[in-house]
């Protein structure tokens, strides 16, 4: 049986001071620690996965294997081949360039701070000459690659890890590093890059390992709340100083923190029409990590929830399924709807999505009748019943919602895990 861990430990799979999580370790010395606390308490859900960092997972992996060769650009599924393309492009093309260089895919790197831990980067070209760090975001949030410590920690990861099997670099040795976020909004199609020589490279991770030292014995109450360190943050919604400090320049009038009489925990906020001029510019320069902080708390709610946490007056329901999708029938509605043209049957590299096939199907019926008006009709009850068999809907994502919305509640994992172990609830207590 193998050693349980914690994310404090080096070699737990996410490790908490690792690269990834550095912009909030390097900015809030204690937010590892408090996590740490605040999960052995209950209150932040272990498990912290997203739609986005799953959805990232599976391109990082098809990426990955399509570079080793190891699957078809044909056979990656198109809405995920339609993000990791210009990346395969870029990292075959960095290679390309210096055929003599060395290539790592998702290769793992002792950390120079910490070497019982690992840490995981996406792509590497390097020679002696150049050093080249690729990393693939597939998050909306924008990630910049200059000064970026996640980069940096790797590149310098790599490189100690290399010189200690031989390899030589030089003080001008450049080491470049690039971002690339197909999903951000701003996105031009480019990777963003940054330039740095070794030398540079090493004087910032002097830095990065003194925050790293200072961050692992950091007290609890030892937190610097800011934008950056708070985005990934687990805590964040349960840290006190951000919600001190989100409030702290807002007047009394409304300033929701301020005790006052509320009945049935009904916060009575102000008519806008009393809020006077410093109220209303407190208001301004506060509203958007008040209303991520609100966003937060119902994410934890969401999660704690989920994970068998009884809230009183709150419960989780199945939201509304996602647009239609053929899943994995693709392949048989592409055959299904040969009775269209080709020219109206495909999107770029992609067969009509159900809701555009009907729209289409529709059309072009319209189109045959109007040239003969004995034309036969193209959706039969065989044809509309197979139709029906291909179509996918993703699930409903879990919603919160009132205690007495007449939705059923969702079953929790601890409901879940006592249906199949055949354990009564209070079994477990």
């Amino acid at each position: 049986m193998s050693k349980e861990t914690t994310p404090a430990d080096p070699n737990h799979e996410h490790y908490a001071w690792g690269a990834s999580n550095a912009k909030t370790w390097r900015q809030c010395p204690g937010s590892i620690n408090f996590t740490y606390e605040q999960k052995r308490k209950g209150n932040i859900p272990e498990d912290n996965d997203t739609e986005w960092s799953t959805a990232g997972t599976i391109a990082h992996d098809l990426a990955d294997r399509c570079l080793k060769g190891e699957l078809p650009r044909e056979e990656i599924p198109p809405n995920v081949y339609e993000s990791i393309s210009g990346y395969i492009d870029l990292a075959q093309e960095l290679a390309s360039d210096r055929p003599e260089a060395m290539v790592f895919h998702e290769q793992k790197v002792p950390l120079f701070y910490n070497t019982e831990a690992v840490g995981t980067l996406d792509y590497a070209v390097v020679d002696s000459d150049v050093v080249d760090i690729l990393d693939y975001k597939n998050g909306f949030q924008p990630v910049e690659a200059e000064d970026n410590d996640q980069l940096c920690i790797y590149a310098r990861s790599l490189m100690a890890k290399l010189e200690s099997e031989g390899h030589e670099f030089y003080d001008e040795t450049c080491v470049r590093m690039w971002i690339y976020q197909p999903n951000e909004v701003a996105f031009d199609g480019e990777g963003k890059k940054w330039e740095t020589t070794y030398r540079d490279l090493q004087d910032v991770c002097i830095d990065i390992e003194n925050d790293y030292y200072y961050s692992k014995e950091a007290e609890l109450e030892d937190l610097n709340p800011t934008s950056e360190a708070c985005q990934f943050c687990d805590s964040k919604a349960v840290c006190h100083k951000r919600v001190a400090e989100m409030f702290d320049d807002v007047p009394d009038e409304a300033n929701m923190l301020v005790p006052t009489s509320r009945p049935g925990n009904i916060i009575h906020l102000p008519e806008i029409s009393t809020l006077d001029d410093s109220a209303r510019v407190a208001i301004f320069h506060n509203h958007k990590e008040i209303t991520k902080w609100m966003s937060s708390v119902n994410e934890n709610s969401l999660a704690l929830i989920e994970q068998g946490t009884f809230i009183d007056g709150l419960k989780t329901v199945d939201g509304k399924e996602g647009n239609r999708g053929w899943g994995d029938n693709e392949l048989d509605a592409e055959k299904l709807l040969r009775k269209l043209p080709a020219a109206k049957r495909y999107k770029p590299r992609r067969v009509l999505s159900p809701a555009q096939a009907d729209k289409a199907l529709k059309a072009y019926q319209k189109e045959l009748q109007a040239e003969d008006p004995e034309a036969k009709p193209i959706r039969t009850k065989r044809f509309d019943h197979r139709f029906e068999e291909l179509i996918y809907r993703k699930p409903g994502k879990p919603v919160l919602a009132l205690s007495d919305d007449p939705r059923a509640a969702r079953e929790n994992l601890l409901e879940k895990f006592n249906d199949e172990s055949g354990l009564e609830e209070e079994d477990c207590f």
